[in-house]
């Protein structure tokens, strides 16, 4: 398994893995559950060069996350404090095929991004513990609560590279 940059003909596929994910969501939130993300976003994320698949050795697709480089607004107000103030990569929109939740695959996602920047920044709704349990796994720290789209609270997270003496990079 490996991941690389989605491509346009793959967009009916990753939204086939998002809208399992939106089933998912739905029965313990309302995350994901007004339209979003769709076609359009993912169509979006290839056109700024965010969007990333994780595909197997036959180049089926297994999970879709955006990975985009901060800063991102939503994240300019925080209830609570970042761990740094400079650079740093967010993940979003992470969802990977149902036959295959639970096996570690986000794993690949975080691992990918840590190769990006030494800070990364994540959020989810209070009501998805999947994804929190993952996030912490991951080694991210809970920072407290942005706001998203017509703020909606959301837990953030941050992850910083041990060793990284830089606070302020």
């Amino acid at each position: 398994m490996y991941i690389r940059k989605v491509v346009e003909h793959e967009i009916p596929r990753v939204m086939e893995i998002i809208d399992q994910a939106k089933i998912m969501m739905g029965k313990v939130s309302n995350q994901w559950q007004n339209g979003y993300p769709n076609a359009d976003t993912i169509a979006s994320d290839i056109k700024k060069g965010v969007g990333y698949v994780l595909v197997d050795d036959k180049e089926y697709v297994l999970g879709y996350a955006a990975i985009i480089e901060g800063p991102d607004p939503w994240y300019a107000e925080i209830e609570g404090e970042w761990l740094t103030d400079g650079s740093y990569h967010v993940i979003h929109r992470i969802a990977v095929d149902e036959a295959y939740r639970g096996k570690g695959l986000a794993h690949y996602f975080f691992e990918f991004a840590r190769g990006m920047n030494d800070v990364l920044r994540v959020d989810t709704h209070s009501a998805n513990l999947p994804m929190q349990r993952c996030i912490q796994k991951e080694n991210f720290k809970y920072c407290g609560i942005v706001y998203v789209n017509e703020h909606q609270p959301r837990y953030a997270y941050e992850w910083k590279k041990e060793g990284n003496l830089h606070e302020d990079q």
